[in-house]
């Protein structure tokens, strides 16, 4: 497979790469035995990791890269089965933890798949809560790589109570002024 050279290579986080990004395409078909399956491997390798590579060459899969990731391939797997926000909000949970606070387009970005699952549990007040924090914090930052995130959050939020729907349609406002 083209991931032997790296493993050979001993750069084990290159090679959880792949996988991990398949694991989104699979949810997005519903899919959940790939789903797994990709994550599971991602995770392996990950865990097999050098912890001694130097950080230019496995920055792009840092911790909080596989936890968001893991929790966009659940997200998109309660689209089809909602029993997959659990482990999207504890993915998405350990993303944001993992994520420095100065780093606030990284934290907007794993903040959202945590609100649309809250949503999606029925937690209006914590979806509501963490919605304000990305319609807040979006101005702050560049969000066109967001934007595939937004969209997902604002209609589920539309479905939501009035103060959720005001949120929703502050989301959609600033996603569609060319803002970011």
């Amino acid at each position: 497979p083209a991931t032997a050279p790296a493993r050979e290579a001993g750069s084990h986080r290159t090679t959880a790469y792949p996988p991990l990004h398949a694991a989104p395409v699979h949810a997005r078909q519903g899919n959940p035995k790939a789903v797994t399956t990709s994550i599971r491997r991602a995770e392996d390798d990950y865990a097999d990791a050098s912890t001694g590579a130097p950080a230019r060459q496995t920055r792009f899969c840092a911790d909080q890269t596989l936890f968001h990731t893991i929790a966009l391939a659940h997200s998109d797997l309660a689209d089809h089965d909602r029993n997959h926000t659990i482990p999207a909000i504890e993915a998405a949970t350990t993303a944001v933890r993992q994520t420095p606070h100065h780093e606030k387009r990284s934290v907007l970005r794993h903040v959202t798949p945590l609100a649309l699952n809250a949503y999606r549990t029925g937690d209006t007040a914590f979806g509501n809560d963490l919605t304000r924090q990305v319609v807040d914090g979006l101005p702050e930052v560049s969000f066109r790589r967001l934007l595939a995130l937004l969209r997902p959050l604002a209609a589920e939020a539309a479905t939501h109570d009035s103060t959720a729907a005001d949120l929703a349609h502050r989301l959609s406002t600033l996603t569609t002024s060319g803002q970011g």
